[in-house]
């Protein structure tokens, strides 16, 4: 399996209902004591949703988004893969983009969002896991 699958496979296992969202769904996963996890559907194209997950920090009165990701879920049954797009840290003024105009990619960068993604994605079903236990693990 490869990165772009296992993000495919671990976004629809933390939100089962994901390809069946619409354009301006919304879903926030509430797993105290770790940050909320926002989950937006922002567009759809053909074979694909493009959704964004975000983290929100609070500075002065000012949602901060640390991070904030689009990522394209393709909707094809015969094609479980999803892909990150663009990454937003707002703490240092970060924004970087994976396909910057059309037929242009950004391949460095493409590797190093899907990479990290996957470990995101990791990481958030791991502090679900805990929290389903009915307890944190020390």
């Amino acid at each position: 399996m490869d990165v772009h699958q296992r993000i495919h496979r671990d976004l629809l296992r933390l939100v089962p209902d994901l390809l069946r969202l619409e354009v301006g769904d919304a879903r926030k996963l509430h797993h105290p004591p770790w940050m909320d996890l926002h989950v937006e559907v922002l567009r759809r194209e053909p074979d694909a949703l493009v959704v964004s997950l975000t983290h929100y920090g609070e500075s002065n009165g000012d949602l901060m988004a640390d991070p904030d990701m689009e990522v394209r879920v393709y909707t094809r049954p015969d094609w479980k893969r999803a892909e990150a797009l663009t990454f937003q840290n707002d703490w240092v003024g970060l924004y970087r983009v994976v396909y910057p105009e059309p037929g242009r990619v950004n391949l460095l960068l493409q590797h190093d969002l899907n990479a990290f993604l996957a470990r995101w994605l990791t990481n958030l079903l791991e502090q679900h896991r805990k929290v389903s236990r009915g307890g944190l693990d020390v």
